[in-house]
Order: C-alpha cells, then sequence, then structure tokens
C-alpha cells in the first residue's frame, strides 16, 4: 500500500513537473522578448 502510494506521489510529482516546464514554454513564448 505505501509503495502504491509513492508511486502515485511519483507520478503526480512528475506530471507537475512536465506542465510547469509546458507552462514556462508557454510563457516565454507569449512574453515579448527583448534581446
Amino acid at each position: 500500500m505505501k509503495e502504491a502510494r509513492n508511486a502515485m506521489r511519483a507520478a503526480i510529482s512528475d506530471r507537475d513537473r512536465m506542465w510547469r516546464e509546458v507552462e514556462v514554454r508557454i510563457f516565454s513564448r507569449q512574453r515579448p522578448s527583448r534581446k
């Protein structure tokens, strides 16, 4: 039971990390570049 909970938590953290990367990519694309 504890192992399944840990695996589920790891999967959720992986998904959150992926979504955070996607959000950062979208925001960086929307933000006007000042280079």
